[in-house]
Order: C-alpha cells, then structure tokens, then sequence
C-alpha cells in the first residue's frame, strides 16, 4: 500500500465523473493486531472540514501530484486519439484501396479570408457558404477558433514574404509577416 502523509494533498480522478478532486490526508489511523499492523487514511475533499472519508472508499484513482495526473490524462487522450485515427487509415485504406493522402506543404494554405459583413444592426455577422452573413446566434459557443484567431491565420497563409522564427526547442520555422490583433496588443 502506498503511504501518505498528514496534510498531504491527493487529487482523485473520479471513476463515476470526469472530474479531478482534490482531497487532503487529514488522519493516520494504525491498527496493530496479531496478524500484523494496517494503516488507513483519512481524506477531506472540499471546503467541509467535519466529514472524512477512508481511502479505501474513494471511488477513482488516487495520484499524489498534479503532475502526474496531468501525464496520465494526457498518455489516455493520446493513446485515444492514436486509436481513432489508426482505425480511420484503416478504413480508409479497406474502402478506398487505390487512394492516397497528400498533405499540403502550406499547413494555412487551407484557411480562406472571408470578409465579415455586417448584419442589420451593425453587429458583425457569421460568414455562410454563400458569402452572407447571419446574425450569430446568443448563448451558443463558436465552433473552431475565435474571429480573431482565424483572421491572423488567414492574413498569415495570404502573406507571400516568409519569416523565419527560432522556436524555444531550436527547431526553425517559416511563417508569413504576423500582425498582432489590437486587443492583444499592450
């Protein structure tokens, strides 16, 4: 069994809710009998200070770092995604036998600039298929990245003088002029 320490905090991966809590040790309770000695731990999760709860009762995975929950969540995801997409280059290759992938050299070279127009009361509107807008609709999250996002890919796959930029891992990279939107400037 893996030991704790009082005031140590544990963060819980729920197995009934995709949600990470955090729980602290709060009690070490020893138990010697003539079988031998077992050690239990008393976590609080929350706010609440009166109610623990055994260990042995949490209903999910138990981590003592943030750190390595985040490696296991992102090691699942990854192995998630690594599956659906070697089923789909199955598929892909079990349907269309005599098909093949070309990737484009220009990673933006796919993203268009579509001017916004303006709806009726003046609020930009949500470009169609046809090139007219309609009012964006209240409440609802945008798919894909914001406006201003998706304007700054767009304005760098349009600019033909290339940039080249060091990245931190020394890797080299060539990109169009970038222009900065006003409410991310300083």
């Amino acid at each position: 069994m893996t030991s704790y320490r009082v005031g140590q905090v544990l963060y819980v991966v729920l197995s009934k809710e995709a949600r990470i809590y955090p729980m602290q040790v709060v009690e070490e309770v020893t138990k010697k009998t003539l079988e031998g000695s077992v050690t239990t731990y008393m976590v609080r999760g929350g706010p609440n200070t009166e109610e623990t709860l055994a260990i042995e009762q949490i209903e999910g995975e138990i981590f003592d770092s943030a750190g390595k929950v985040q490696k296991a969540l992102i090691e699942r995801a990854t192995a998630g995604i690594t599956s659906r997409v070697e089923a789909a280059v199955s598929k892909s290759q079990e349907w269309y036998p005599t098909g093949f992938e070309q990737a484009a050299d220009d990673e933006l070279a796919s993203l268009k600039k579509v001017p916004v127009k303006q709806v009726g009361d003046g609020t930009p509107g949500i470009p169609t298929q046809q090139g007219r807008p309609r009012p964006p609709q209240l409440g609802k999250k945008p798919k894909g990245p914001p406006p201003e996002v998706a304007a700054l890919a767009a304005e760098l796959a349009a600019e033909t003088k290339q940039l080249e930029v060091e990245l931190p891992d020394g890797t080299r990279a060539k990109v169009g002029s970038i222009k900065v939107p006003d409410v991310l400037q300083g």
